[in-house]
């Protein structure tokens, strides 16, 4: 059984991997990446994937635990999360900058 905590009783931690829940699209997998101050909204963590990222939208979250056979995983799963941190953040940027432009007064 997975144990799902809600994003406003826990926060999770950076470079470990997850599952996240969003009613919209329903289970990633991925990770947690902190909080974007800029994000209009109290929920304002950001959880992402090689399939992109979603900032205010995850309510729930759970973290994959590997059996021992798998446990050169943790290693690799900090590995590219700090690879792919940055470029994330990048690509985060530029979304919000867009965003503020188009619906925001500045």
């Amino acid at each position: 059984m997975i144990n799902w905590t809600k994003i406003e009783d826990q926060v999770p931690e950076e470079a470990r991997r997850l599952l996240y829940f969003f009613e919209g699209t329903g289970v990633w997998t991925g990770f947690y990446y902190g909080r974007d101050e800029d994000y209009p909204n109290s929920n304002n963590h950001v959880f992402g994937s090689h399939s992109g990222f979603l900032t205010g939208d995850v309510t729930h979250w759970c973290y994959i635990d590997y059996p021992e056979e798998g446990a050169w995983r943790v290693e690799e799963d900090k590995e590219w999360f700090e690879v792919n941190k940055q470029e994330m953040l990048e690509t985060q940027k530029e979304w919000n900058d867009t965003m503020k432009g188009l619906f925001f007064d500045e």
